[in-house]
């Protein structure tokens, strides 16, 4: 009981930190000096089209609250995705913690769970969480490949 007190406390915790990091981001590197104002949801879709997942993802970040739950499950996962890529763990499990949290129905929540567990691999303390995320991801797996990973990467924790 005490575990999950305590886990529960550390992954608000997480959650207020990765939030805080996310209002305050940056532009990522080689992406240019975007000026930072509101897109709709639909700009962040047509960057991601055209293959600027930078840009998109810039976009995203300069999105208001309610204009952030119109992007597409599919176009805020690859951009989770792309977070994990440039190593930026806070910022990206942030995001699927949000997309965890306001989508518990999508159908492509196991592949939220799976970045959260990675994410939460690369940060301090974090193997708990992972293992966790991980067998969320298992549970709610949509795909041999992804059920693969996500067993492959538990393993790998408990290993």
């Amino acid at each position: 009981a005490h575990g999950a007190h305590i886990g529960g406390f550390v992954a608000g915790l997480g959650l207020a930190v990765g939030e805080r990091h996310l209002s305050r981001r940056q532009p990522v590197a080689g992406e240019g000096k975007e000026e930072v104002r509101a897109y709709g949801a639909a700009q962040v879709a047509r960057s991601l089209q055209a293959g600027n997942t930078g840009q998109a993802t810039l976009r995203y970040l300069a999105l208001a609250e309610e204009e952030r739950q119109r992007v597409a499950s599919a176009d805020l996962l690859t951009i989770g995705e792309y977070l994990l890529d440039r190593r930026d763990y806070y910022g990206a499990l942030s995001l699927f913690r949000h997309f965890i949290a306001e989508r518990p129905n999508d159908r492509q929540l196991d592949r939220a769970y799976l970045g959260a567990g990675i994410a939460s691999t690369h940060l301090p303390r974090g193997r708990a969480a992972a293992a966790q995320y991980l067998l969320a991801a298992i549970d709610v797996a949509q795909s041999d490949h992804l059920l693969d990973e996500a067993r492959q990467r538990l393993r790998a924790l408990e290993g």
